[in-house]
């Protein structure tokens, strides 16, 4: 190997380590701004943002059950339709119940009746009363006079006995009517010179009415608000019982976002913070909303059998904290169902910088 050719590869290595001492330098130089550039970011990302993806579409929804029951006669809607705030869904057949109204009519005018016949009988009763009365001033006035002509032999004794014995059945007979018109009277409220309608056995003979009349309403079950029918699997011939949960009627137009967020998270989280929503089924998306609420307490509490920690072995375990937001402009182009998966970042500086 000549001169030149080592010369060469001397010359390489020399340029070769310098290269790899100019890589080393901007790694030492750079490496750090990197890792403070992210460190920076993170730290501003976790101190103005939270987020959770334990986040779902809510929207109310209400169990419609019937309030009388019945076989079902007639069907107007379907799995899925839309239906319109008053709109008959199904019937439960009426016959039954229009019978029940009829006797309940009948036993209204029977009360008007009977409340009638006690006040005639009440004013018949004190029509008799002031008779009676009469007849025992006159007989008082008669057996007083009856023992002045006694006393002169005017008269005989069976005569004064036939006198006082008129005057002591009158009394008697007077005892019997006013038995009768406190009976009379107990039967009309202890007030006969109500009217009518104000009387408890007219009123009770109403309410039976009304129930009945309501019933028959009842007979046809009806949207609640405009929403959307699901669940339904109602039969023509099916019998339907009381309070029986059918099928729902769901409401987008109340729609809402609840998302789940760990509690060592919620510190800064307040209401009217702004918050951007990304729904799994719309990925890049974001739509604008709103912190409206924050529940009282975990999950857990509210579950059908509550942690008991203070027996057996316990594990800690980051609890879950619900938390509803609004959203702001909903898009109407977009079908946001309930129980779509979404991701919620919650700005937790926003009210301060508002």
């Amino acid at each position: 190997m000549n001169d030149y050719v080592v010369g060469k590869m001397m010359i390489i290595k020399i340029k070769s380590k310098r290269s790899n001492v100019k890589k080393k330098l901007i790694i030492l130089i750079f490496t750090p701004i990197v890792l403070l550039v992210f460190g920076l970011y993170f730290n501003f990302f976790n101190n103005t943002y939270v987020s959770t993806d334990d986040s779902y579409i809510k929207v109310a929804k209400v169990s419609v059950s019937a309030e009388v029951q019945g076989k079902v006669i007639q069907i107007n809607t379907k799995d899925n339709a839309q239906v319109k705030k008053g709109e008959v869904l199904f019937k439960i057949d009426d016959i039954p119940y229009k019978i029940v109204l009829v006797d309940a009519i009948a036993n209204l005018e029977k009360a008007k009746d009977y409340i009638n016949s006690m006040k005639a009988l009440y004013e018949q009763n004190i029509a008799e009363l002031d008779k009676i009365n009469e007849n025992i001033s006159y007989s008082k006035i008669e057996y007083q006079r009856y023992i002045k002509l006694e006393k002169k032999s005017a008269t005989s004794a069976k005569a004064l006995n036939l006198v006082q014995h008129n005057l002591d059945a009158a009394i008697k007979q007077r005892n019997i009517v006013l038995e009768q018109i406190e009976e009379t009277k107990a039967k009309l409220d202890g007030n006969p010179n109500l009217p009518v309608n104000q009387y408890s056995y007219y009123n009770e003979a109403l309410s039976g009415l009304s129930k009945a009349q309501l019933n028959l309403e009842r007979t046809e079950i009806k949207a609640p608000f405009d929403g959307q029918i699901a669940n339904f699997t109602i039969l023509p011939g099916e019998y339907i019982s009381i309070g029986a949960p059918l099928f729902y009627i769901v409401d987008y137009k109340n729609i809402w976002i609840e998302a789940n967020f760990k509690e060592t998270d919620l510190e800064n989280v307040k209401i009217n913070q702004a918050a951007l929503i990304e729904v799994d089924t719309y990925p890049g998306k974001k739509f604008n909303a709103k912190v409206i609420s924050i529940a009282p307490a975990s999950g857990s509490e509210f579950s059908l059998l509550p942690p008991e920690n203070s027996s057996g072995n316990w594990v800690k375990v980051v609890q879950r904290i619900k938390v509803r937001l609004e959203l702001i402009n909903k898009p109407k182009d977009l079908r946001l169902l309930s129980g779509m998966s979404a991701y919620v970042e919650i700005d937790i500086k926003s009210i301060e910088e508002k």
